[in-house]
């Protein structure tokens, strides 16, 4: 019912798009860092590359390395626990989200 996308680096936007576009419409929601933190992708990053055109981009409260759910906003919080399904980008996300054993968690990364 509800996908979200945690986004890795900026530059990985543009294929984002990609990927974003071709999910269910009106189901994807994008999450990007609430800071800059090396290259990861931020909701200026989300503006500048049209992201916000195709789906809801929200801030996880974070300018840290992976996707840390407990030093994340409680916003962001509830909305990961309502998606179904989670497509998780980079490595630090799988290196801070690999123990969620209550979520279907895809990981995309390089290894």
């Amino acid at each position: 019912k509800r996908i979200m996308v945690v986004a890795d680096n900026a530059g990985e936007i543009v294929f984002d798009k990609l990927l974003v576009d071709r999910l269910p419409a009106g189901k994807v929601v994008y999450a990007v860092k609430s800071g800059a933190i090396v290259n990861d992708a931020t909701m200026k990053d989300a503006y500048e590359s049209g992201m916000c055109d195709l789906a809801p981009v929200v801030e996880n409260g974070t300018a840290i390395q992976g996707t840390v759910l407990d030093q994340c906003s409680p916003d962001y919080r509830r909305l990961f626990d309502t998606c179904d399904l989670i497509i998780s980008k980079g490595q630090a996300n799988f290196e801070t989200l690999d123990t969620c054993s209550d979520k279907i968690i895809y990981f995309l990364l390089r290894a």
